[in-house]
């Protein structure tokens, strides 16, 4: 996906990808939201597009939404790439916008950028929410407990999170039978102890 979507956007899809921030959240980010130094994202707000067409921003609709998310080294860099490129200067300043300095609109961006990239990698009809639950997915296969998935991806309940975790034991589960694979495919080469006794 990375070389189908524009430059522009590349840093909005994996940080959705990596941290499982939603597309409200990843919209309304702000400069003073990162701390590359560390490697955080301070999640603070939401932006959505009301039915009615109004926008409005402010916080996640539940405590648990306010969070801060860690980052590894290769999302820092990309997102030091996206803010010297992308990004105006000012604590204030919008990390992701589409050139005019405030955010994408959510139809907008999923009619001229989301479905054309994903297109082009043979995965049309792939929604953006599908990113927050590879992100849940990988965070649950590294072994994160219940409580540390409620807490990256800001669920007040651990319902969701179990689902992820669930995911994960399933894979876990599908490495193990392919483990049994390969060990059935080597047995004639391990030697038979009872064979060698007789």
């Amino acid at each position: 996906m990375g070389e189908a979507i524009d430059p522009r956007y590349r840093a909005l899809v994996l940080s959705a990808g990596i941290t499982g921030l939603r597309q409200g959240e990843l919209f309304a980010l702000r400069r003073r939201d990162l701390d590359l130094a560390r490697g955080w994202i301070h999640v603070r707000r939401k932006r959505i597009r009301l039915a009615s067409g109004e926008v409005i921003e402010d916080e996640p609709k539940t405590e648990a939404g306010i969070r801060r998310v860690a980052v590894g080294q290769h999302l820092v860099d990309e997102l030091r790439r996206h803010v010297r490129a992308y990004t105006v200067k000012g604590l204030e300043a919008y990390v992701f916008t589409t050139g005019t300095c405030l955010p994408p609109d959510r139809t907008n961006f999923r009619q001229r950028v989301w479905e054309s990239a994903t297109a082009k990698v043979g995965l049309s009809g792939l929604r953006f929410h599908a990113m927050r639950h590879t992100a849940g997915t990988l965070a649950a296969q590294t072994g994160a407990s219940t409580k540390e998935l409620m807490a990256r991806l800001g669920h007040a309940s651990p319902r969701a999170s179990l689902i992820y975790q669930h995911a994960a034991a399933e894979r876990e589960r599908r490495i193990a039978d392919q483990l049994d694979e390969l060990t059935d495919a080597l047995a004639p080469v391990v030697p038979n102890r009872q064979a060698e006794a007789d």
